[in-house]
């Protein structure tokens, strides 16, 4: 993929997976194999399934701004992102999470993501949300 190609591609997987939380939608954009080291705590696929489950049960609305950094090295199939998160749960709590993620892509798929979340607003709130798991 081109970079234009990647960044609709994350863009896409943005709306549908991590903003709309739909779980029927990750196999379109992540590999079998995919795994994702968030803040140091490492998940396989399913984990991430369960993680995006619990979002749907703990989250009223998110919604992110654009990508402040979109950086894509076509060679090795990596790209940085950086951009803001803005979570409101369903208890009426509001947080703001700035968000560094590279992500590693083989063959049209997210086989891999590194990332580091660091909240903005609401610190003891949101501290975790990135890697928040339980259902």
């Amino acid at each position: 993929m081109n970079k234009n190609e990647v960044y609709t591609f994350l863009s896409n997987m943005y709306k549908d997976v991590l903003l709309d939380l739909n779980v029927n939608k990750v196999s379109q954009y992540f590999s079998p194999d995919y795994i994702q080291v968030t803040d140091g705590v490492q998940s396989n696929l399913n984990e991430f399934l369960n993680h995006l489950l619990t979002l749907k049960n703990i989250v009223k609305s998110l919604s992110q701004s654009s990508f402040y950094h979109f950086l894509y090295d076509e060679e090795e199939g990596a790209v940085t992102l950086r951009y803001d998160v803005n979570i409101e749960k369903r208890t009426g709590e509001t947080g703001k999470v700035e968000v560094i993620a590279i992500f590693t892509l083989i063959n049209g798929k997210i086989v891999r993501c590194h990332e580091l979340t660091c909240p903005l607003k609401n610190k003891e709130e949101f501290g975790d949300i990135g890697r928040v798991n339980k259902l």
